[in-house]
């Protein structure tokens, strides 16, 4: 890193092998076919209030729901270990110290790009956290099928909407600069 107007840069592309995003609403709002929606709401079904797996378990969904302390899944950023979490999770917390303590970016693809910009970071690669951990508890074969495949779907579509420049979470998995973005956008959209 060289000093450079009294502002330290970087010569080297930095990424972020453990970037994790809360699932989008879409998904099952738009994405999940009509004909599979009542299946699939039986199966994994995520809405702005919560997320309940196979129609009777409440899980944490990633969303951004009204947690009594902070909303573990937005929570992040330098200095954050388990030590620090577990003792905010035993502090009564003001709404503007869990509104501090969320990042927006773990479920608004633009406040990502913010976040990866102030952090210097380059590239990442994207972890859907809790649609990885409720998944594989599906009890329904035809339910799991028709979700994931409005996933892929969704993010097909967030794929090509990324690489007209038009935003979404593909383009938070940016380079440098734009024209190799969408060169790299389109080449990992030919080999989905």
């Amino acid at each position: 890193m060289s000093p450079a107007d009294g502002r330290v840069t970087k010569t080297f592309p930095v990424f972020d092998c453990d970037a994790h995003i809360n699932d989008p609403y879409e998904i099952w709002t738009t994405y999940v076919a009509p004909e599979y929606r009542d299946l699939v709401r039986t199966a994994y079904w995520k809405d702005e209030k919560q997320a309940l797996l196979n129609g009777r378990t409440p899980t944490i969904g990633g969303g951004h729901y009204e947690f009594p302390s902070y909303n573990p899944i937005c929570i992040a950023g330098p200095q954050m270990s388990k030590q620090v979490m577990r003792k905010l999770q035993q502090t009564p917390l003001t709404a503007e110290q869990k509104r501090y303590l969320e990042h927006p970016g773990a479920y608004d693809p633009k406040a990502r790009l913010k976040e990866m910009d102030l952090m210097g970071i380059d590239q990442v690669m994207i972890i859907p956290t809790m649609f990885v951990m409720n998944y594989p508890f599906i009890e329904n074969v035809d339910a799991a099928y028709a979700l994931a495949r409005a996933y892929r779907c969704r993010t097909s579509r967030t794929r090509a909407r990324s690489s007209s420049g038009s935003g979404g979470w593909t383009s938070a998995w940016r380079s440098s600069d734009r024209s190799t973005r969408a060169a790299s956008t389109r080449t990992t959209s030919s080999r989905a």
